[in-house]
């Protein structure tokens, strides 16, 4: 028979019916209680209470989340505290040991009301337990005794913080288990730039088809015969996004060197100077604009304009090229931020690629070596500028140690990827045991006979 309590939701386990610990944790409550109100007042009748909480409990265990029984039961769990606790105090001749003998119980409901999120509950039953044992203290002028208010006041703050304790980790495990996965929500966010990127006019996020756009459009409003956008890149550096001019323009990227582009970067404002922005420029009169591409409080690029006129870029025409590039900031960044997203997705095969490139050329330069070491064993005698060529190649023969621990480093499994003579492996295995031919004892007499066998 399957088990009934308990069923499996995403392999966790769900409890249906009572929770052990919270079996165990009423059981110990109420055995502390019945054993606090004997000692307080010295009558084995004061056990009536604790019975009455315990059978008050079993509806709370049976059904805790039933949305009537649970609240009825811990608003009764909480009269009978109050109740128990009045009596108690009445045949007690201590006062503080007869308050805390009944409620420290009342922490029972008021943490089962917060495990369950019902704030208004957990705050309604601290001021009903308020209410009644001020009520019922204040005919036998008990408020007056200092014992007895005290303790209620203490017991009340402590069930209130058990409460709020139970109402915050409730909310900081429903925080993890409701919250979606890395690729679910990846998933939601793509989709929703997809649909987003649909509705853009020209529905692109290309960074240089958005420049070279901003390029076009100041060239209607000015006179430009060289131009470009420039965006941060890695370290004290900007890259050129886009660019126009007749040839090949080498822009001052630097943000540390002295140059309008780098205080337009700093200062956010527009720059406009008498020398080109360029390292190599042929010479004569140029007039440079240097607008940043601001959007909200950052800097997302620069865009550079320059004319071989003294007198290109008045205020006004300066106002108009800066309005143009306010709403093209906003545009430029989206692209920018959905370029780093799309490399960020590609940077792991990009890597991966190059690992497996790497691995396929060192293995390649490894099997290369075994080959000159090969040639050098079998070459004839009179061939001594030949053996000096290839003595004086990257591949020596001192390195083959080092070339066999690098290619055993290497991914295991892999193939070079290109046939190899037979040779080759024969003088790999050589130099495994012990080096080539031409290393060991008898060398010259195996080099002979390999002349004379061919």
């Amino acid at each position: 028979m399957p088990d009934t309590r308990t069923v499996e939701v995403d392999n966790r386990r769900v409890w249906q019916g009572p929770h052990p610990a919270t079996v165990a944790a009423r059981l110990a409550l109420l055995v502390l209680v019945g054993t606090l109100s004997v000692t307080a007042t010295r009558d084995i009748g004061s056990l009536f209470w604790t019975l009455l909480l315990g059978a008050a409990s079993i509806p709370a265990l049976l059904a805790p989340r039933h949305r009537i029984l649970g609240p009825l039961t811990r608003l009764a769990e909480v009269v009978i505290v109050c109740l128990a606790t009045d009596v108690i105090v009445t045949h007690a001749s201590d006062t503080g040991t007869a308050v805390a003998a009944v409620l420290p119980y009342l922490a029972v409901p008021v943490v089962g009301a917060g495990l369950y999120l019902h704030r208004v509950e957990t705050v309604a039953l601290l001021v009903l337990a308020a209410g009644l044992l001020v009520g019922l203290g204040a005919p036998d002028h008990r408020l007056a005794d200092h014992a007895y208010l005290v303790g209620i006041i203490q017991w009340l703050l402590l069930a209130g913080l058990a409460g709020a304790v139970a109402v915050a980790l409730q909310l900081t495990v429903q925080d993890r288990r409701d919250r979606p996965q890395p690729y679910a929500e990846a998933t939601r966010l793509l989709t929703q730039l997809r649909s987003v990127a649909r509705q853009l006019p020209g529905a692109t996020l290309d960074p240089g088809g958005l420049a070279q756009h901003l390029i076009d459009e100041v060239r209607a409003v000015a006179r430009v015969d060289r131009a470009a956008v420039l965006s941060a890149g890695g370290g004290s550096r900007l890259v050129v996004i886009a660019q126009m001019g007749v040839d090949h323009i080498d822009w001052e990227t630097g943000l540390d060197s002295d140059s309008a582009i780098a205080d337009a970067w700093t200062s956010q404002q527009p720059q406009v100077v008498n020398r080109p922005q360029a390292r190599s420029h042929p010479g004569g009169e140029v007039r440079a604009l240097v607008v940043p591409l601001i959007a909200g409080v950052r800097t997302v690029g620069v865009l550079v304009v320059e004319a071989d006129a003294p007198t290109a870029y008045p205020p006004m025409t300066v106002a108009r090229i800066s309005a143009l590039a306010a709403p093209a900031a906003l545009r430029l960044e989206a692209a920018l931020l959905f370029d780093e997203v799309r490399s960020l997705a590609t940077n792991e095969e990009r890597q991966r690629l190059a690992r497996e490139i790497h691995d396929g050329v060192a293995q390649e330069l490894v099997m290369v070596g075994y080959g000159i070491d090969n040639a050098l064993a079998v070459l004839p005698e009179e061939a001594k500028d030949a053996g000096v060529e290839l003595r004086g190649r990257p591949a020596r023969r001192a390195d083959r140690g080092d070339r066999r621990v690098r290619a055993r480093r290497r991914r295991p499994g892999r193939s070079a990827g290109t046939p190899v003579p037979g040779r080759v492996d024969r003088a790999a295995a050589r130099g495994d045991r012990g080096g080539t031919a031409a290393d060991r004892p008898g060398g010259d007499h195996e080099r002979a006979q390999t002349r004379r066998s061919r």
